[in-house]
C-alpha cells in the first residue's frame, strides 16, 4: 500500500492516518520497506511517497462466560 505524506508528518502519524494503528510493529517494518528513510531524518517531506507495511491481523478468541 502507497501513501503520501504531508508536510513535516511523521512516520507513525501516517501510519496512524492510513492504517488506523501504530502497534504490532508497524512502523518497523514500514521503515524496513523503504530503504534509507531512516537517514532522512524524523519528519518525512509533503508528496513523499512511502510504501506502508500490511498490518498483522490479530488473532480474535471468543470470551466463553461460565455460569452465564
Amino acid at each position: 500500500m502507497q501513501a503520501t505524506a504531508q508536510d513535516n508528518e511523521l512516520l507513525d502519524q501516517l501510519c496512524q492516518r492510513h492504517l488506523g494503528r501504530t502497534d504490532g510493529g508497524t512502523v518497523e517494518a514500514t521503515l524496513a520497506l523503504n530503504p534509507g528513510l531512516a537517514a532522512q531524518g524524523p519528519h518525512l517531506r509533503a508528496g513523499q511517497t512511502i510504501t506502508l507495511a500490511e498490518p498483522a491481523r490479530s488473532s480474535t478468541r471468543a470470551t466463553i462466560q461460565l455460569w452465564d
